[in-house]
């Protein structure tokens, strides 16, 4: 659901930094109705806007602090984030003013994380 000064981060592993967008990216109908990206549809989300992403495909690593730098807020999400992962990563996924709450936490090669306040 969306909610204000939320982020909700997911993470996994995929084949390309071409993966991660085509997984990301928004579909529309030929009469311009969005139908959502394969991300919003499997973990069903109704609406990503693409102003209110952030995505990274890097290296495999299980630092977050590593993973998130650069992002919008990573140094309040950091300190915000209590878990560690204990798995490494290669693909992150953000979405803002969004609390995902869903019981789909898992779809494929991508998990949902966590949703922490970032303001």
């Amino acid at each position: 659901m969306q909610k204000d000064n939320y982020v909700s981060i997911w993470v996994g592993v995929l084949d390309s930094s071409n993966s991660l967008d085509n997984y990301t990216f928004n579909n529309y109908s030929l009469d311009g109705e969005c139908e959502g990206s394969t991300f919003s549809n499997k973990f069903e989300i109704d609406f990503v806007d693409d102003d209110l992403i952030e995505k990274s495909f890097f290296s495999l690593s299980s630092d977050l602090g590593v993973v998130l730098d650069g992002f919008s807020y990573c140094e309040k999400i950091i300190k915000e984030i209590n878990l560690k992962l204990d798995f490494p990563i290669n693909s992150i996924i953000l979405v803002y003013n969004y609390l995902y709450n869903l019981e789909r936490k898992t779809s494929e090669d991508i998990t949902f994380f966590c949703a922490v306040p970032y303001k």
